[in-house]
């Protein structure tokens, strides 16, 4: 049982930072700025493209926004060091208990569980990769136009 909840949380682990956290932030992004390109050309008219060129910093809030939150890059590298570093504890644990219960005469025909573990988990894997890349990584969680509204409401009321 152990085997088995630690290969499970390894590969979870590794899925999610290998391929979850990746399609999460490439969908992220690009419903973004489809949206944004959608919608900001409603609103902005070219008679009023020049005069709000002309009047808001564009530049510098790009320049601003360009790089990469630290906060938010902290946040996920520090994710990442603890799963890494919980992963690594709970093998060595693992491996210790085992040549333990060796030593002591418990036979615990290890080879049989961890290759049954393996493939096992490797169909689980398949499952879980088929399901995310066809059926959750379609799934959009708010109406996409969320983020629009919002950016009008924050817009006006810095101008308000």
């Amino acid at each position: 049982m152990i085997i088995h909840s630690l290969i499970l949380f390894s590969f979870l682990s590794v899925f999610f930072f290998m391929y979850i956290s990746k399609l999460s932030k490439s969908l992220f992004d690009h419903e973004i700025t489809s949206l944004m390109a959608d919608k900001l050309a409603d609103v902005v008219s070219p008679e009023y493209k020049a005069q709000i060129t002309a009047n808001f910093p564009i530049d510098k809030i790009k320049a601003h926004y360009e790089e990469e939150d630290k906060t938010v890059a902290a946040l996920n590298r520090g994710l990442a060091f603890t799963i890494f570093y919980v992963n690594v504890i709970c093998w060595v644990f693992l491996i210790i208990s085992l040549i333990i219960l060796t030593r002591l005469g418990v036979n615990l025909k290890i080879k049989h569980v961890v290759i049954e573990n393996i493939m096992t988990f490797t169909l689980v894997g398949i499952i879980e990769f088929l399901f995310f890349k066809f059926i959750a990584s379609k799934f959009v969680p708010v109406e996409p136009s969320f983020i629009s509204k919002e950016f009008l409401r924050k817009i006006q009321a810095a101008f308000s």
